[in-house]
């Protein structure tokens, strides 16, 4: 009886540290995973406007592009391919007579429609949190070739709307979803 006692605590000291090492390498590999991802950014600022956001290093940064702060440029895939994806952050003035954020989502959700003329299809629409502000999340999926995911967050400080943009080939949304996800986490307004 004792030694069947003693195996069974034997076995589960083994399951044990058979636990405890596979969570402990996968943390491990969490840190390596991080650390990589990590160093492969890097940090744009722009001291008017006092926004920060990071970048993959890989990718061209413009500024005052067609009425934008920044737009950071993906390298194009292969000699084939005819769409760079991007990220654009762009500033406006709200009229003097103000607007809330849900005249502005209305009036942006009907024009980007109307430029589509009904050949997009709408993924979301709603209303988030955003670098500690009311925000608008609105992003919809072109329905012709080259089908494009464009995503918009927009949101208001100091009379002003900030719009961030991002334009991704479906072809490559996998590949570049998560570095646009991780550029719109990294967002930051009013920092030095």
């Amino acid at each position: 009886m004792a030694e069947e006692q003693k195996k069974e605590v034997d076995v589960k000291k083994i399951i044990w540290i058979s636990v405890m090492a596979a969570v402990g390498t996968l943390i491990l590999g969490v840190a390596i995973a991080f650390l990589i991802r990590m160093s492969q950014f890097t940090s744009f600022y722009d001291s008017y406007y006092k926004i920060r956001i990071k970048h993959p290093k890989s990718w061209i940064v413009g500024k005052d592009i067609a009425g934008t702060i920044v737009t950071f440029i993906a390298p194009k895939e292969n000699a084939l391919d005819n769409f760079n994806e991007n990220l654009n952050i762009s500033v406006s003035d709200l009229p003097p007579e103000g607007m809330t954020l849900a005249q502005f989502s209305k009036i942006a959700t009907s024009q980007t429609e109307a430029v589509f003329r009904g050949h997009l299809k709408v993924i979301e629409s709603r209303e988030i949190d955003f670098a500690g502000f009311p925000a608008y999340s609105y992003v919809i999926r072109t329905a012709e070739e080259p089908i494009l995911q464009l995503g918009f967050v927009w949101f208001f400080k100091e009379n002003r709307a900030y719009v961030i943009t991002y334009a991704v080939q479906m072809i490559w949304y996998k590949k570049h979803f998560g570095k646009f996800n991780y550029m719109l986490d990294s967002f930051a307004i009013g920092v030095k």
